[in-house]
């Protein structure tokens, strides 16, 4: 007998739908990109805010993002089914459509080769950054529509709501860093390097990792260090920006 298990989908959306101009109007497209994916059966979802055509989002963006989540969950009704589409002629062939283009595209990135080839060579970089070339002609040409930046604009003077939110400068977290520096101090060294060069180990074996990593975590190590131990194992470096060097002494 087969069992057909819940599958967990987890989804964040793209500041590439949000504009500059008239932020306010980025509050309405993460409503309605909220009620999309609440339709489609998402486990857990999180909402590019209002400022994020701008920089990281504010405290207020933020705010505002877990509201709109809670409004459409609480006051639509949204998920008290499961498959409120189920059946629909029109929802079932846009499905179809994109499973083809999908698989299409996954057939097209696999017969290009190994895919830690094809990151080593940008090709997923450039994938995206061409993603992005495209959308952002098609909306200097007028192929797609964004209210507030290529119709229905308005004068820079009055396009004035949320933006002194919008543009307002964050503080760095100073005490946070401080922080941070003095919990990395004040670790046992020794046993930090020994939990690192066990993970990097483990990572070059065909063992479990999982008890290499809570080995880590329990000496006290970061996410970001035991993710750059996992890289260099994988023979690729430490920092991939270059700016930090590693625990057992560079990339390998």
């Amino acid at each position: 007998m087969s069992v057909n298990l819940p599958q967990n989908i987890a989804v964040h959306t793209s500041r590439l739908s949000l504009t500059t101009e008239q932020p306010a109007n980025n509050t309405v497209r993460g409503a309605v990109q909220t009620v999309a994916l609440g339709l489609a059966g998402v486990s857990a979802l999180e909402i590019s805010t209002f400022d994020e055509g701008y920089r990281t989002p504010s405290k207020e963006a933020h705010l505002v993002g877990l509201r709109t989540q809670q409004v459409v969950d609480l006051e639509t009704n949204t998920n008290s089914v499961q498959d409120p589409f189920g059946g629909s002629w029109f929802m079932e062939s846009l499905t179809d459509d994109v499973e083809v283009r999908i698989l299409a595209m996954v057939e097209d990135i696999e017969s290009r080769g190994d895919p830690a080839e094809l990151v080593s060579s940008g090709y997923f970089k450039q994938f995206f950054h061409g993603t992005m070339g495209r959308y952002h002609q098609q909306v200097h040409e007028g192929d797609v529509v964004k209210v507030g930046m290529n119709v229905h604009q308005m004068p820079t003077e009055d396009d004035t709501l949320l933006r002194d939110i919008s543009e307002e400068k964050i503080e760095p977290l100073f005490g946070r860093i401080e922080k941070l520096g003095a919990y990395r101090e004040g670790r046992d060294q020794q046993r930090l390097l020994e939990s690192f060069q066990r993970l990097c180990d483990v990572v070059q074996s065909d063992e479990n990792m999982l008890p290499a990593v809570l080995e880590c975590t329990e000496a006290g190590a970061t996410m970001g260090e035991i993710a750059g131990i996992m890289r260099e194992a994988w023979g690729t470096p430490y920092d991939p920006y270059g700016y930090l060097d590693s625990p057992l002494g560079g990339s390998r």
